[in-house]
């Protein structure tokens, strides 16, 4: 669950702050250098922990129930 809960909030988060932001390309090359202004940067920045924020709280829950059973 954990793996494949996190790639969507990633890619939601993504779609969602990003769409007008970056073009598809930029889009598609983030993890390969892609050249970003600062604006964009910062929203990549956003998104990006935004997503991580929510990986985390859906983690939280995960653990508090393993521990609950």
């Amino acid at each position: 669950m954990g793996i494949a809960a996190s790639s969507v909030i990633v890619n939601n988060k993504s779609r969602e702050y990003l769409a007008n932001v970056l073009s598809p390309q930029q889009q598609a090359t983030l993890g390969n250098g892609a050249d970003l202004t600062p604006e964009q940067a910062t929203a990549v920045h956003q998104a990006f922990s935004e997503a991580f924020h929510i990986d985390m709280l859906a983690s939280l829950g995960v653990a508090a129930a393993a521990v609950v059973i």
